[in-house]
């Protein structure tokens, strides 16, 4: 999981350690930590947020995927856009999520993890091409 809050992060660990099959392996505050802490830990799904200090989760997300491929990237933001969702498809994340939907964030690293795609229902004619 990558937030620069630490209130976020502690939040969305202790929601998603309480589901069953899900475990937080790793945390950090910059995506410029991810591909060290990834290397490390091996997640199947890193949550990224999008604006951090140092690197942005797009940013982060390419040198991570770059490096290794099969990790699936959600992105978990407080701010929709068209051009940051548009960006998120571009550097291969699999998903993109607003902060405030804790009731599908389970559902969608389930999702995310089992290969599939999430995408905000703010947006229904929105349809990733690769």
């Amino acid at each position: 999981m990558v937030d620069d809050h630490a209130l976020m992060r502690a939040g969305v660990a202790a929601l998603l350690n309480g589901a069953s099959g899900i475990q937080v392996v790793g945390e950090c505050s910059d995506g410029d930590q991810v591909c060290d802490i990834a290397a490390a830990v091996r997640p199947d799904v890193v949550l990224m947020d999008v604006v951090m200090p140092v690197m942005s989760g797009i940013d982060a997300t390419m040198d991570l995927l770059a490096g290794q491929p099969d990790v699936r990237v959600l992105f978990l933001t407080g701010s929709l856009t068209m051009p940051t969702i548009v960006r998120a498809v571009q550097v291969g994340a699999s998903g993109f999520l607003l902060k405030g939907s804790s009731d599908t964030l389970v559902s969608a690293v389930r999702t995310v993890a089992a290969g599939g795609a999430v995408w905000p229902p703010e947006l229904p004619d929105f349809r990733p091409t690769g």
